[in-house]
């Protein structure tokens, strides 16, 4: 059977994809290549379960701590005129870094906070330790302005967290993030009466 000559409009190419073969045009998101991975999903079960025997039930007892923000956030599409690119202006390709930190239970929203780097100051901060002092429980927050916001805001959240007694022994859920560093991290949570639970299967 010969088809020369045939000509298709892209509309109906389009309308034939869509409603034929349900695709559609859709913002590409990026994940890491092990992030899918057999490997990946099997240790990330495997952490659910043993956790689950621990007694951790994210809508009863858990408080998950996220952080990351782009101050130059925009949407990927945008209209503008036929054959003209959509461009969208910005203070510059680049900025400052911005850090946004949440932490969110079933109960709704426990603390957020954003924070500019180079912006941080020295704080005591229970739980912590000196590396130079050993035993000394009162410890400025950690070099790297991520990480010091990371801490203070832990401290922070744990204050708030102490006005509802329901709240205490709650499990805190990181993930592998750089800025959750389990040496700054672990003893803080610890020390204020919370259990960590780092998820270290994510990359």
């Amino acid at each position: 059977m010969s088809f020369e000559g045939l000509q298709i409009k892209k509309s109906r190419l389009a309308e034939f994809m869509k409603d034929d073969c349900s695709l559609s045009i859709k913002v590409v998101t990026r994940h890491p290549k092990a992030r899918n991975s057999p490997k990946t999903l099997e240790a990330l079960a495997k952490w659910v379960e043993e956790w689950l025997q621990k007694g951790l039930h994210f809508m009863q007892n858990c408080v998950f701590l996220e952080a990351g923000f782009d101050i130059n956030m925009r949407h990927s599409r945008g209209w503008s005129r036929r054959d003209t690119p959509a461009i969208i202006e910005s203070p510059s390709a680049r900025c400052v870094s911005h850090t946004i930190i949440g932490a969110i239970s079933a109960f709704g929203v426990v603390n957020v906070s954003i924070r500019e780097p180079g912006n941080v100051k020295k704080r005591k901060v229970v739980g912590a330790k000196k590396g130079k002092t050993p035993g000394d429980t009162s410890a400025t927050i950690p070099k790297g302005t991520t990480a010091g916001h990371y801490v203070q805001f832990i401290s922070d959240t744990f204050d708030i967290m102490d006005e509802f007694p329901n709240m205490k022994g709650f499990h805190i859920v990181m993930n592998n993030a750089p800025i959750h560093s389990l040496e700054a991290v672990d003893p803080i949570i610890l020390e204020r009466g919370y259990i960590p639970a780092f998820n270290e299967c994510i990359p």
